[in-house]
């Protein structure tokens, strides 16, 4: 993500900022002071604090909302891109059989990208709303 945020905002900003963890663990610790909730919405904490951290280098609300929500979804796009090995569909299709089968996240992972929603009756993923 620092490459993404490197291109995305040295044109905005302050190109000598390093978009590394230093960067952006004030607005996380920003965004959950101002909702404490966040705290158990990973997905929406990452977002608020794109969007704290952005607002500080472009100083524009609508620009770093934007931004945000394009930072957030590279970020989703990024961390479903892996293949889940076929030894797991395997057994996942087996276990469905005989289970109904609830899946878990923290809302980071898109399971139709990764391509084992079907194997589930029900998927949790923290957030509002995101359950599906």
């Amino acid at each position: 993500m620092i490459n993404f945020f490197d291109d995305l905002l040295d044109s905005l900003g302050q190109p000598e900022v390093t978009y590394d963890r230093y960067f952006w663990w004030p607005f996380r610790k920003e965004a959950i002071a101002h909702n404490k909730l966040l705290s158990h919405d990973v997905t929406g904490l990452r977002k608020e604090t794109y969007f704290l951290g952005i607002l500080s280098v472009t100083n524009n609300q609508s620009l770093a909302s934007k931004l945000a929500e394009q930072a957030l979804a590279h970020f989703l796009l990024k961390r479903s891109e892996f293949v889940v090995p076929n030894e797991v569909h395997r057994l996942l299709a087996r276990l469905a059989q005989k289970y109904p089968l609830v899946a878990i996240s923290n809302g980071n992972v898109d399971t139709d990208v990764i391509g084992i929603s079907q194997y589930f009756s029900h998927i949790l993923m923290a957030g509002k709303g995101n359950n599906k």
